[in-house]
């Protein structure tokens, strides 16, 4: 800690506080003229895990206000230079590069890896999906805009009402306002005798003025509506056994798009856990949650653990995610306060245990959401099917986990296409 003790001295921040700046992960979207010294600042403040997402080269134009990069970095991409800079600045971050544009078939695997998400980005269209998969996801939303002499930041905090900006009215907006600004550039880089593809600053900041008005008040209008709720969680727990293949299994699921696995083996030895996370690519360790061999996130950059019977504590100063088992409301009521989120088992007939049926009627469900007991911390396992969906979002939960349902299937690839289909039907309605 005496790295920081400039900053722990403040009684805002203390040693506790420190300590949840090494635990978080933040994702700045723009290594550019703003995400430069956010980026410096975050690496020096000591946020433990930190993403960089930009598409960019360096070039001579950037150097001059970009404080990330030097003469030596022309040419080279810009997420990879920024990470580079920010592991020599302080060695006790992970930071980790996305040297790509973010669009609808990464964007989702790369944002909802991270606790907040700081937008310094240069075009409503990267704007507009990050906005949508941040509220999705409820995740916090830093925006922020610099130009000239002017600068703009807000915070948007989902609630369990967020969600999507209305799609039709800002895109009108953002798209008037870049063809506005396409003209102004063209006419501005004709006088100038500039390159006809060179982008300009102040042109890009003018496009934010044109449209920031609208965006905000239809963002703030969207967040207000109490009728709306954010997309459920999806999880898939794993089978209990260690079978042929299942790395594949694993990772074609990742692939097709799935934000959480829970790794349930609660007879196999910590050798064959430990080589079966060795066989799942390592890109996708961060989305797996253990229920057992807890030690083993010493060795592997795991997203967090899940408490049960067998397991009622979390290993000591541990600062992943923590999840927990429970069987009855009154479990839901002691454990959900101090974990991520709880799981509550069986809301259905289960489909992989045989004869292990429902322990709840729905009034009693819908009196435990009336009072609050369900709610968005409060994930619904056992019988979880497509059809069942509406269902639990109907009882108040704030997320499906998944087991017969997907490992029925024939095999690896009509696992990812039902993962697919569920994963759809959990989206903002």
């Amino acid at each position: 800690m005496t790295r920081y003790t400039r900053q722990t001295i403040l009684p805002e921040i203390g040693d506790e506080g420190q300590r949840s700046l090494s635990c978080a992960a933040v994702l700045v979207v723009g290594a550019g003229g703003l995400g430069s010294p956010v980026l410096l600042y975050l690496a020096g403040a000591g946020v433990g895990r930190i993403g960089i997402v930009d598409d960019d080269m360096v070039s001579v134009t950037n150097l001059h206000r970009q404080v990330l990069y030097t003469e030596s970095d022309l040419g080279a991409p810009k997420a990879e230079c920024a990470a580079r800079r920010l592991r020599e600045m302080n060695g006790d971050i992970v930071v980790e590069p996305y040297a790509t544009r973010l669009d609808e078939e990464n964007a989702r695997g790369i944002v909802t890896r991270y606790d907040i998400v700081v937008d310094a980005c240069d075009n409503f269209a990267t704007r507009y999906l990050v906005g949508d998969l941040t509220a999705e996801a409820g995740i916090p939303y830093v925006y922020g805009a610099i130009g000239g002499f002017e600068g703009q930041v807000s915070v948007f905090k989902p609630r369990a009402a967020a969600a999507q900006i209305p799609r039709p009215m800002a895109r009108r907006a953002g798209d008037a306002a870049n063809r506005a600004a396409e003209g102004r550039r063209r006419r501005d880089s004709r006088r100038r005798g500039v390159r006809r593809g060179e982008r300009d600053d102040e042109d890009n900041m003018r496009l934010r003025r044109d449209a920031r008005r609208t965006a905000l008040d239809n963002r703030s209008a969207h967040h207000a509506d109490p009728n709306r709720r954010a997309a459920m969680k999806l999880i898939v727990i794993t089978r209990p056994d260690i079978f042929d293949g299942e790395a594949s299994w694993i990772a074609a699921l990742f692939r097709a798009g799935l934000p959480t696995l829970h790794l349930r083996k609660p007879d196999a030895p910590i050798e064959a856990v430990r080589a079966l996370l060795c066989s799942v690519p390592e890109e996708f360790h961060d989305r797996i949650v253990l229920h057992d061999c807890f030690s083993l996130t010493r060795e592997f950059a795991l997203r967090g653990v899940h408490l049960n019977g067998r397991n009622p504590e979390p290993p000591e100063n541990y600062c992943g995610s923590v999840s927990r088992s429970c069987h009855d409301l009154d479990e839901v009521r002691r454990y959900k306060p101090s974990c991520d989120y709880v799981t509550l088992s069986p809301v259905f007939d289960s489909i992989s245990k045989r004869g292990y049926a429902s322990a709840f009627a729905l009034p009693q469900l819908e009196m435990a959401r009336a009072e609050g007991i369900i709610d968005d911390k409060v994930i619904a396992l056992g019988g979880v099917t497509a059809d069942r969906l509406p269902a639990v979002r109907r009882m108040g939960f704030g997320g499906a986990a998944l087991l017969g349902a997907i490992w029925s299937a024939a095999d690896p690839d009509a696992a990812a296409e039902r993962l697919k289909t569920i994963s759809n039907l959990c989206k903002i309605k």
